[in-house]
């Protein structure tokens, strides 16, 4: 599965590579055209790239355009495709959630699937009735089925609950407190079951590295889930009261796109506000929060989708700010000219910093208030109070 780890680990490559994001989503209207329109925008953005690619380098950026064509010779399953293609790299990745085409050379070009990666994690879903259970992760615009569990009742051991109507001499109907003994023996396996079923949606989360909950049924049982869950999941779990459960994973998804987008939209403007206005425990706008990060002194980074800017970094030391000075003020060496999006997968890798996008209404906030910030090392919690 992608991860911040794993894209962070995409961006360490040797270079020069190419990379390439492409826009997949018009594969069916390719089956009726000559070019499929991503291929034909492959073509004409190469030769676009080929101007600025060194006379040394030529050869192998026009081998690796060619390994990506043949890729696409075959309409693609997903809406998108990102492709890391190099002499001795070929990593491909199909995602479904919408991305914008791009194509790079030199050092890899991880700051849009980043993007992804860090606007929306992974979701646990669980949509539950009075018969089964089953378990969802969605992730980069995928509903993948993980299990099912179905609820399995003792209740023919027991003693009924009444007898109707019969002949045989001797046998009357009860009622009373044999039927509410029924009754009480039922909700208690009920109750274990929804025991069961939180244990497991904690373990699924913990597995996947599921951040978010979505718990899906009747309010009765997705409420006694969540009471059941610990503290730290119970507070990252959403309630969905629609029955679904018997339908298929597209239709599973259809409904519940929107929702999770939602909750991701409330989380993102919920964490730029404790950003912003946070008293202690924060840094906001490029220059303060470059200083921070490249100390090692964040431990989670919001940035605004899509924003970035032109910075000078030491040939030597690696050290980056904005300002135009031609040597660097720690060790003295030449600087280079660089953009945020370029060093900053390798500062976030190198310090361990979490890099969480925001977009939409919490992106705008964030691009108003210097378009970047960070969390220091200490509890977020502690820091918002």
């Amino acid at each position: 599965m992608l991860t911040e780890e794993s894209v962070l680990a995409l961006a360490q490559l040797p270079s020069p590579l190419l990379t390439a994001y492409l826009d997949t989503s018009q594969r069916t209207l390719a089956i009726s055209l000559p070019t499929p329109p991503y291929l034909a925008w492959l073509k004409g953005e190469a030769k676009r790239l080929a101007e600025s690619v060194p006379a040394a380098e030529q050869k192998s950026f026009w081998q690796q355009v060619s390994r990506v064509e043949a890729v696409l010779a075959e309409p693609p399953a997903q809406n998108g495709l990102v492709v890391f293609a190099g002499p001795a790299t070929w990593t491909l990745i199909p995602v479904n959630s919408a991305i914008s085409s791009s194509l790079h050379w030199g050092q890899p070009a991880v700051s849009a699937l980043l993007g992804l990666v860090g606007k929306y994690g992974p979701c646990c879903v669980v949509v539950v009735d009075r018969a089964r259970a089953r378990f969802f992760r969605y992730w980069l615009g995928e509903m993948t089925e993980l299990e099912e569990l179905k609820f399995e009742s003792h209740k023919s051991a027991w003693k009924r609950k009444d007898l109707g109507h019969v002949d045989v001499p001797r046998i009357k109907k009860t009622w009373g407190s044999q039927r509410d003994s029924f009754e009480h023996r039922l909700e208690a396996e009920y109750h274990r079951w929804h025991r069961r079923l939180g244990e497991r949606t904690r373990e699924w989360s913990a597995k996947e590295g599921m951040t978010r909950i979505f718990l899906v049924g009747s309010q009765r049982q997705t409420g006694e889930i969540k009471r059941v869950l610990p503290w730290s999941f119970r507070d990252n779990a959403t309630l969905i009261a629609e029955d679904l459960a018997g339908m298929r994973p597209v239709t599973i998804k259809r409904h519940l796109e929107p929702k999770i987008q939602a909750r991701a939209a409330q989380e993102a403007n919920r964490d730029v506000t404790e950003l912003v206005y946070g008293t202690a425990g924060a840094v906001v706008g490029l220059d303060a929060t470059l200083f921070q990060l490249q100390a090692g002194k964040i431990s989670e980074l919001l940035l605004a989708e899509g924003f970035d800017s032109d910075l000078r970094q030491c040939t030597k030391c690696g050290l980056a700010a904005r300002s135009g000075d031609p040597v660097c003020i720690s060790c003295g060496s030449g600087r280079k000219s660089v953009r945020l999006s370029e060093i900053l997968p390798g500062l976030a890798s190198a310090h361990r910093t979490k890099i969480e996008i925001v977009d939409g209404s919490a992106g705008e906030q964030l691009v108003n208030a210097g378009g970047i910030g960070g969390w220091l090392r200490q509890n977020k919690l502690a820091a918002a109070r």
